[in-house]
């Protein structure tokens, strides 16, 4: 009986043992799991659609303004703080606009006269990095730079006689600044922020008066050879500012934006001038791929 007594006093003693180390093992990689997932910075995800107005002109073209009311786009935003840094975040931008006059949907830009009308679309791209500075959980202020790389077309109507598509391609630096405040309430937040950039240097493709960038690919006897369709950018020759004022509703899983974009360039060479000017209401929804445990002002991003 003493043997037999000794034998279970044993076995539950093991037994004991095996749980608490299990309970241990457990618990140890649970608090290493948090750990990690604490540490991961989240890789925000936005969406949205572009609506608004478009001014343009491209004296290549013809010496007229176009404008429309019908300008429509979409744009996808990804972005997070680099790895091993807590305050250096880089943010991937690509968007697209367009209003193109076709005969099933008559949109287009038309001239001041209504006479005549030209097609656009408009593709961009835009890699940024930012410098972050926050201020009791609540302000944030972001300086930075993007290399931004933009291009598109306009392609004139059947009116249209001597210079009827022309084309875009210029690659620019940009300067970039924002700041966003932000409150934290029980179930969801609220923030207001501004952004503004501007280009400083670059290159860009440009027109002849006689012979356009797609003219110059193209053999031809006319090809001029005197003058080059690639040009060096800067405060000189191309001028913009682009700024956005918008309000984040952030709820635990995503965000609801809205804002107001304004953004205009301005470049000439060879005494030709063009530009675009948009002014765009955008409505869009963030999301996190992977986050924190609780979104407050001090991690949202954009």
């Amino acid at each position: 009986m003493k043997r037999l007594f000794l034998m279970l006093l044993m076995v539950a003693g093991a037994t004991f043992a095996s749980a608490q180390a299990t309970d241990t093992s457990v618990t140890e990689q649970q608090t290493t799991s948090e750990v990690l997932l604490s540490g991961r910075n989240p890789v925000t995800s936005k969406w949205t659609y572009l609506s608004g107005t478009a001014k343009i002109a491209s004296h290549y073209l013809n010496n007229q303004e176009y404008t429309t009311k019908a300008l429509l786009g979409i744009e996808a935003s990804h972005g997070r703080f680099y790895r091993k840094s807590e305050h250096v975040m880089w943010k991937l931008t690509m968007s697209h606009v367009r209003s193109m006059n076709r005969k099933l949907f008559p949109l287009g830009l038309s001239n001041a006269a209504h006479t005549s009308k030209i097609s656009m679309q408009n593709y961009e791209i835009d890699y940024a990095t930012f410098y972050n500075w926050t201020f009791n959980d609540r302000l944030q202020i972001r300086v930075g730079g993007s290399f931004n790389l933009y291009g598109g077309f306009l392609k004139g109507d059947d009116n249209a006689v001597n210079n009827v598509i022309t084309a875009d391609l210029q690659t620019q630096l940009f300067a970039q600044a924002q700041i966003r405040y932000g409150w934290d309430f029980k179930k969801w937040g609220l923030d207001l922020y501004a952004n503004v950039s501007m280009p400083f240097m670059g290159f860009m493709t440009v027109d002849e008066r006689y012979e356009g960038i797609l003219e110059s690919i193209r053999p031809s006897d006319f090809n001029l050879k005197e003058h080059t369709h690639f040009k060096f950018s800067s405060m000189h020759n191309l001028q913009g500012v682009n700024y956005e004022l918008g309000i984040d509703f952030a709820l635990r899983c995503l965000a609801i934006s809205l804002s107001y974009e304004s953004t205009n360039r301005w470049w000439h060479a060879y005494e030709l001038q063009s530009y675009r000017k948009y002014s765009l209401f955008k409505m869009g929804i963030s999301v996190e791929l992977f986050g924190h445990k609780e979104r407050k002002a001090s991690n949202r991003q954009f």
